[in-house]
Protein backbone atom coordinates (compact mmCIF):
# COMPACT_ATOMS: atom_id res chain seq x y z
CA UNK A 1 0.00 0.00 0.00
CA UNK A 2 1.32 3.44 -0.90
CA UNK A 3 1.67 5.99 1.89
CA UNK A 4 4.10 8.58 0.56
CA UNK A 5 4.95 9.81 -2.92
CA UNK A 6 7.79 12.14 -3.79
CA UNK A 7 7.92 13.54 -7.30
CA UNK A 8 7.16 16.43 -9.60
CA UNK A 9 3.68 17.72 -10.29
CA UNK A 10 3.44 17.59 -14.07
CA UNK A 11 -0.22 18.59 -14.33
CA UNK A 12 -2.92 20.18 -12.16
CA UNK A 13 -6.47 19.22 -13.00
CA UNK A 14 -9.80 19.95 -11.36
CA UNK A 15 -9.35 18.35 -7.93
CA UNK A 16 -6.31 16.26 -8.83
CA UNK A 17 -2.67 16.43 -9.83
CA UNK A 18 -0.47 14.09 -11.81
CA UNK A 19 2.62 13.36 -9.77
CA UNK A 20 5.57 11.99 -11.74
CA UNK A 21 7.47 9.44 -9.66
CA UNK A 22 10.15 7.10 -11.06
CA UNK A 23 8.87 7.52 -14.61
CA UNK A 24 5.26 6.85 -13.67
CA UNK A 25 2.46 9.40 -13.45
CA UNK A 26 0.09 8.97 -10.51
CA UNK A 27 -3.27 10.72 -10.39
CA UNK A 28 -3.62 12.00 -6.83
CA UNK A 29 -6.83 13.65 -5.69
CA UNK A 30 -6.12 16.88 -3.80
CA UNK A 31 -8.37 19.70 -2.69
CA UNK A 32 -8.13 22.71 -5.02
CA UNK A 33 -6.91 24.86 -2.13
CA UNK A 34 -3.56 23.12 -2.33
CA UNK A 35 -1.12 25.28 -4.21
CA UNK A 36 1.28 22.66 -5.46
CA UNK A 37 3.89 24.06 -7.83
CA UNK A 38 4.29 22.35 -11.18
CA UNK A 39 7.66 20.99 -12.27
CA UNK A 40 9.01 21.08 -8.70
CA UNK A 41 9.53 18.17 -6.34
CA UNK A 42 6.82 17.76 -3.74
CA UNK A 43 6.02 15.17 -1.08
CA UNK A 44 2.47 13.93 -0.71
CA UNK A 45 1.21 11.54 1.94
CA UNK A 46 -1.44 9.41 0.29
CA UNK A 47 -4.34 7.15 1.09
CA UNK A 48 -4.73 4.41 -1.48
CA UNK A 49 -8.30 3.27 -2.06
CA UNK A 50 -8.65 0.05 -4.06
CA UNK A 51 -12.02 -1.10 -5.35
CA UNK A 52 -13.07 -3.66 -7.94
CA UNK A 53 -13.30 -1.10 -10.70
CA UNK A 54 -11.02 1.68 -9.50
CA UNK A 55 -7.84 2.58 -7.67
CA UNK A 56 -7.64 6.10 -6.25
CA UNK A 57 -5.01 8.08 -4.35
CA UNK A 58 -5.96 10.92 -1.99
CA UNK A 59 -3.07 13.25 -1.19
CA UNK A 60 -2.14 15.43 1.77
CA UNK A 61 0.81 17.68 2.53
CA UNK A 62 1.44 16.21 6.00
CA UNK A 63 1.19 12.88 7.76
CA UNK A 64 -0.95 14.56 10.44
CA UNK A 65 -3.53 15.50 7.80
CA UNK A 66 -3.53 11.92 6.50
CA UNK A 67 -4.03 10.52 10.00
CA UNK A 68 -6.94 12.89 10.63
CA UNK A 69 -8.38 11.88 7.22
CA UNK A 70 -8.29 8.23 8.33
CA UNK A 71 -10.24 9.12 11.47
CA UNK A 72 -13.01 10.78 9.44
CA UNK A 73 -12.96 7.91 6.96
CA UNK A 74 -13.65 5.48 9.83
CA UNK A 75 -17.08 7.05 10.34
CA UNK A 76 -19.78 5.11 8.52
CA UNK A 77 -21.27 7.25 5.76
CA UNK A 78 -18.20 9.47 5.29
CA UNK A 79 -16.44 8.76 2.02
CA UNK A 80 -12.91 9.61 0.98
CA UNK A 81 -13.83 12.79 -0.90
CA UNK A 82 -15.91 14.13 1.99
CA UNK A 83 -13.23 13.23 4.55
CA UNK A 84 -10.61 14.99 2.41
CA UNK A 85 -12.78 18.10 2.13
CA UNK A 86 -13.21 18.22 5.92
CA UNK A 87 -9.49 17.82 6.63
CA UNK A 88 -8.53 20.38 3.99
CA UNK A 89 -11.16 22.96 4.93
CA UNK A 90 -8.94 24.53 7.63
CA UNK A 91 -5.65 23.85 9.38
CA UNK A 92 -5.35 20.49 11.13
CA UNK A 93 -5.45 22.10 14.58
CA UNK A 94 -8.56 24.11 13.68
CA UNK A 95 -10.37 21.01 12.38
CA UNK A 96 -9.48 19.11 15.56
CA UNK A 97 -10.66 22.05 17.68
CA UNK A 98 -14.01 22.18 15.83
CA UNK A 99 -14.44 18.45 16.40
CA UNK A 100 -13.53 18.60 20.09
CA UNK A 101 -15.95 21.51 20.56
CA UNK A 102 -18.67 19.64 18.65
CA UNK A 103 -19.21 22.50 16.20
CA UNK A 104 -22.07 21.17 14.05
CA UNK A 105 -22.17 24.26 11.83
CA UNK A 106 -18.50 23.80 10.87
CA UNK A 107 -19.13 20.29 9.56
CA UNK A 108 -22.37 21.17 7.78
CA UNK A 109 -20.54 24.02 6.03
CA UNK A 110 -18.34 21.46 4.26
CA UNK A 111 -19.88 20.57 0.87
CA UNK A 112 -21.46 17.11 0.94
CA UNK A 113 -21.83 16.90 4.73
CA UNK A 114 -25.40 17.10 5.96
CA UNK A 115 -26.67 17.56 9.49
CA UNK A 116 -27.08 13.84 10.23
CA UNK A 117 -23.60 13.00 8.96
CA UNK A 118 -22.12 15.91 10.92
CA UNK A 119 -23.84 14.68 14.09
CA UNK A 120 -22.54 11.17 13.47
CA UNK A 121 -18.98 12.46 12.97
CA UNK A 122 -19.10 14.41 16.23
CA UNK A 123 -20.68 11.52 18.14
CA UNK A 124 -18.18 8.92 16.90
CA UNK A 125 -14.97 10.94 16.88
CA UNK A 126 -15.28 13.64 19.53
CA UNK A 127 -14.54 11.41 22.51
CA UNK A 128 -11.85 9.48 20.67
CA UNK A 129 -10.03 12.63 19.63
CA UNK A 130 -10.23 14.15 23.09
CA UNK A 131 -8.72 11.01 24.62
CA UNK A 132 -6.03 10.90 21.94
CA UNK A 133 -5.24 14.59 22.36
CA UNK A 134 -1.83 15.36 23.71
CA UNK A 135 -1.54 15.60 27.44
CA UNK A 136 -0.08 18.87 28.78
CA UNK A 137 3.17 17.12 29.67
CA UNK A 138 3.99 16.44 25.99
CA UNK A 139 2.29 19.42 24.30
CA UNK A 140 4.69 21.20 21.93
CA UNK A 141 7.20 18.35 21.96
CA UNK A 142 6.06 16.59 18.80
CA UNK A 143 9.62 16.53 17.39
CA UNK A 144 10.83 14.52 20.39
CA UNK A 145 7.90 12.10 20.12
CA UNK A 146 8.44 11.80 16.35
CA UNK A 147 12.15 11.05 16.88
CA UNK A 148 11.21 8.08 19.06
CA UNK A 149 8.62 6.91 16.52
CA UNK A 150 11.28 7.15 13.79
CA UNK A 151 13.46 4.89 15.93
CA UNK A 152 10.74 2.24 15.80
CA UNK A 153 8.71 2.81 18.96
CA UNK A 154 4.94 3.06 18.85
CA UNK A 155 3.30 6.45 19.45
CA UNK A 156 1.79 5.53 22.84
CA UNK A 157 5.15 4.36 24.25
CA UNK A 158 6.91 7.40 22.81
CA UNK A 159 4.38 9.84 24.31
CA UNK A 160 4.53 8.10 27.68
CA UNK A 161 8.34 8.29 27.73
CA UNK A 162 8.39 11.96 26.66
CA UNK A 163 5.87 12.82 29.38
CA UNK A 164 8.37 11.54 31.96
CA UNK A 165 11.14 13.90 30.73
CA UNK A 166 11.55 17.59 31.54
CA UNK A 167 10.62 19.95 28.70
CA UNK A 168 13.18 22.50 29.91
CA UNK A 169 16.11 20.60 28.37
CA UNK A 170 17.30 20.66 24.74
CA UNK A 171 15.54 18.24 22.38
CA UNK A 172 18.56 15.94 21.99
CA UNK A 173 18.77 15.55 25.79
CA UNK A 174 15.01 14.93 25.97
CA UNK A 175 15.36 12.20 23.34
CA UNK A 176 18.24 10.49 25.16
CA UNK A 177 16.39 10.56 28.49
CA UNK A 178 13.11 9.42 26.91
CA UNK A 179 14.96 6.46 25.35
CA UNK A 180 15.86 5.30 28.86
CA UNK A 181 12.17 5.21 29.78
CA UNK A 182 10.90 3.69 26.57
CA UNK A 183 13.34 0.76 26.75
CA UNK A 184 12.45 -0.18 30.32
Amino acid sequence: MLIKLVGEVSYRGDGFVILENNGMGHRVFVVDGYSLPTNEEVTLFVHEQVREDERALYGFLSIEALELFWKFLSVSGVGAKSAQKIVSSRTINEVRKELVQGNLSFFTSVPGIGKKTAQKIILELQGRLVSENEDDSIRGRGDVVQALINLGYDRASAEEAVARVSADEPEDVQIRKALQFVKS
